[in-house]
């Protein structure tokens, strides 16, 4: 029997590529809601979960976080829609590999394989399920109320103890993801970091948050499971 893992994805720039469309209907529903125009120049969202980019970009505009998070469902309720409006138009890429990957470890026992996003639930389920990606994850956690990445991988593992009764930790963990936030934000718990350059960042870049594996995509699917199940582990 294989160790246990505990197999998180980031969604965004690790498995697909939308091409900023989640920020641009987010801004969209802001601005509706708040009856301003937002101006993000500059600002980057690469590494936030979208609660945390509704905060700063409100903050940018004057409002207070009580103000802005009272407010969340009334965005959500007009964000979602336009998402949908953006996806039918302009689709979705999956990046190389990720189909083969996944369609590797459905196959593993003792593996549980799930997503840690900064997106909300609803937003999340929209794009992993245009691709056909949304039965591959048994196990999600979510960015809804979560003001930094940092919170999510404890969040998932306190989540995978009520689903399934396991305490994961340390290197049981694996968190696969596209930005050095990715890397960090499992620094705390010691986890396993996979770090793919399908995103915004390079790899040199990538590689100065010293991530466990690094990978340009997930192209090479023996490698990337090696280093997900560890050596010898195939």
């Amino acid at each position: 029997m294989k160790d246990p893992r505990l197999v998180l994805f980031d969604i965004d720039g690790t498995l697909l590529r939308t091409d900023g469309v989640g920020t641009v209907c987010i801004v969209q529903a802001l601005e509706e809601v708040f009856k301003i125009s937002i101006d993000t120049e500059g600002y980057q969202t690469s590494r936030k979960t979208d609660t945390q980019i509704c905060l700063e970009l409100m903050r940018q505009a004057g409002r207070s976080d009580d103000e802005v998070l009272n407010s969340l469902d009334a965005m959500r309720l007009l964000y979602l829609p336009l998402l949908a409006k953006e996806i039918a138009e302009a689709g979705i890429e999956v990046f190389p590999g990720v189909r083969e990957l996944l369609d590797r470890l459905s196959g593993c026992e003792n593996i549980l394989v799930g997503l840690l996003t900064g997106n909300i639930e609803r937003g999340a389920r929209m794009k992993v399920e245009a691709t056909g990606l949304g039965d591959y994850f048994s196990f999600r956690a979510y960015g809804d109320t979560a003001v930094e990445r940092k919170e999510l991988p404890q969040r998932a593992v306190n989540k995978a103890l009520v689903e399934t009764g396991r305490t994961y930790g340390g290197k049981e963990i694996v968190i696969l993801g596209d930005t050095p936030n990715d890397v960090e934000c499992g620094r705390s718990l010691g986890v396993t970091s996979i770090a793919v350059a399908t995103g915004s960042y390079t790899r040199e870049e990538l590689s100065k948050h010293d991530p466990d594996h690094l990978f340009e995509d997930f192209g090479d699917t023996e490698a990337v499971l090696s280093a997900i199940l560890g050596e010898g582990q195939l």
